[in-house]
Parts: C-alpha cells; structure tokens; sequence
C-alpha cells in the first residue's frame, strides 16, 4: 500500500493519504540547463575562486572530502558558463564606466599557459578598468 499510488497521491514518507494529496512544485530554472549546479553551489565556488584564492583543484578535494564527486574539469566549465551569465552585467558596467570623464585603467601581464594559438612563454595582458561615482565605483 506504501508503494500505490492513488488520485490523491502521497505524502514524503509514501503513506497514501485520502485526505489530501501532495502537490509537487515544477524545479526551478536552474542557470546552467542540464546541470545539478544550483546557483547556491555555483555562488560558492565562484566566490571560494575569485574572492578567497581558492583554486579549482583544492576545490574538487574538500568536495570529494565531503563525499562529493565532482570534478576540476566540471567545476571549470560551471565558471565558464557562469561568465556568459554575468556578461549583460559586465556589458551594463562597462557602459557606465564610460560614462564618466573619468576612467582608470590598468594593464598586467600574466602568462597563460593554455592560450589557443600562443606559445606557454608569450605574453597575455588583463586589462581593469574603474569609474563611475566617487562613492559609487565601478570595477570591470
């Protein structure tokens, strides 16, 4: 009787209940289709990546530590696809930089070892720019 299922449905527990059924809610958009990635999870490693310096491979083994099986690979195409994501808003904060008569701008290089089309040993540059109000900055 557990494991029957009648109009009314069942409660958590798989007791059938007469009295009144168990609505289930449509799952929520999530930001990556066809992924388990909640944006709560994806918060987390973003913010553990670019704010606390956390790299993705010392990500992948506290998550393994926990039980968890998820890859560096699978954890570097989340912050991919998160970077589409957040592009209208890159875009947004560029444009009001812009808009101000006054910009600063800094360019650092770094080498990046995988580069398409580049050698490991050539040069690649990261480019900041900051404006907007005095006690309003904008960061892109």
């Amino acid at each position: 009787m557990g494991s029957e299922r009648r109009k009314s449905g069942w409660d958590v527990r798989g007791v059938v209940s007469s009295t009144f059924g168990v609505k289930i809610a449509p799952m929520p958009k999530l930001p990556i289709p066809k992924s388990l990635a909640t944006p709560s999870l994806l918060a987390h490693v973003a913010t553990s990546k670019y704010v606390d310096g956390l790299p993705l491979y010392r990500q992948e083994r506290i998550f393994q530590r926990l039980g968890v099986d998820v890859s560096r690979a699978t954890l570097a195409s989340c912050m991919v696809k998160m970077g589409d994501l957040v592009e209208p808003l890159m875009d947004r904060i560029r444009d009001e930089i812009r808009k101000n008569s006054f910009v600063q701008c800094d360019e650092t290089p770094f080498q990046v070892l995988k580069e398409p089309g580049k050698r490991s040993q050539s040069q690649s540059y990261l480019w900041v720019l900051r404006g907007g109000e005095q006690n309003h900055p904008l960061i892109y």
